[in-house]
């Protein structure tokens, strides 16, 4: 399964076709891949959006920027294993501290794992 339902900044309960998605995919038991972040959870605090429903992805590809939500305590339980790929955007990080963990993220390719 492809998670793409929700995009960044969830910060209200989730809700309709939104939801009754979310609520498909936690009852697979199909591989998850999310794309950027798992939808319902939030990518600066990594907590599950109000109402408390989020996919658990088996992976999550990250798009340009790591947010401090993907690493976040409790959010591995969301995210699963995180990759990122290298967008024509470049490599940006959510704040300083994440910028000396991933400086040299893409050395070895332009998609790696990031934990």
């Amino acid at each position: 399964i492809v998670d793409g339902i929700l995009g960044t900044g969830i910060d209200k309960p989730v809700r309709g076709v939104s939801l009754d998605a979310i609520l498909a995919i936690q009852e697979s038991t199909a591989s998850v891949l999310s794309i950027d972040m798992p939808s319902g959870l939030n990518h600066i605090t990594g907590q599950v959006a109000a109402g408390g429903h989020a996919v658990k992805a088996t992976w999550t590809l990250n798009l340009h920027m790591i947010k401090s939500g993907q690493v976040a305590d409790g959010a591995k339980e969301y995210v699963g294993e995180l990759w990122s790929a290298e967008s024509a955007l470049g490599f940006a990080t959510f704040g300083d501290e994440l910028l000396t963990k991933f400086v040299n993220l893409y050395k070895d390719g332009p998609i790696v794992k990031i934990g």
